[in-house]
């Protein structure tokens, strides 16, 4: 490695570049997704991105679905209701 290094720098100063170890930069974070983008990766049925609404409420609230209806901006009844006819409760 070390041999390669000084070949490759030409006699100069050796950099991390010279060295092949791995990443010579800090990886960048993922871009944040755009609405656009969001609204595309949700599924072509009502029912499928309402039983995922309502899952990830639950789980956002520890399965309190009165928490959960509040996030929702749903009767607590009528997510009760919900949630029987999407097999969640």
């Amino acid at each position: 490695v070390v041999e390669r290094a000084l070949i490759e720098s030409r006699g100069g100063d050796i950099g991390p570049e010279h060295l092949h170890l791995g990443a010579t930069r800090a990886p960048q974070a993922a871009a944040p997704m755009t609405v656009q983008a969001a609204i595309d990766a949700l599924p072509l049925n009502f029912g499928e991105v309402e039983a995922g609404l309502m899952a990830r409420a639950l789980r956002e609230t520890d399965g309190n679905v009165a928490a959960a209806a509040r996030l929702l901006d749903v009767d607590r009844s009528k997510l009760y209701r919900r949630l029987r006819a999407a097999g969640l409760l």
